[in-house]
């Protein structure tokens, strides 16, 4: 009687294990002289853009995330100073690994002058002191 009961018992506590299964996909990320530290993943809905999960890389350029979500999917690399890249993936529900290595090009970018100016809130003149307030 106990052995009929703890059957279903442990097929229902090993359920959710068992149907809730992930992909982790992971790689490297690199530009033209080595790996990128920090630079940003992030995994986005191929049709909606809404992002799904995101990660950054580690010192040694290297990334992993895990999601549950299968389909086409964008895999976005970027990081301050490189053009981002986009590349789309096919996720199955068979797949539990998956490998994106990506390298990442130069962008430069121009910034515009900056001039700062401004006056001098006090200022001595003799034996005074002279306060500006606006």
């Amino acid at each position: 009687m106990i052995f009929i009961i703890k059957i279903p018992v442990l097929f229902f506590l090993l359920l959710p294990i068992i149907s809730f299964s992930q992909t982790t996909i992971s790689g490297t990320v690199s530009d033209s002289a080595g790996n990128l530290f920090s630079a940003n993943i992030i995994l986005k809905d191929s049709l909606s853009k809404s992002i799904i999960v995101y990660t950054y890389t580690d010192a040694n350029g290297k990334y992993r995330l895990k999601t549950n979500k299968y389909g086409k999917l964008n895999l976005v690399f970027s990081s301050l100073g490189y053009a981002p890249k986009t590349v789309l993936i096919n996720l199955t529900k068979d797949q539990k690994e998956l490998t994106v290595n990506a390298v990442l090009e130069e962008k430069t970018t121009y910034l515009n002058e900056v001039i700062v100016q401004a006056e001098r809130p006090i200022t001595v003149k003799k034996d005074t002191v002279v306060f500006k307030t606006k």
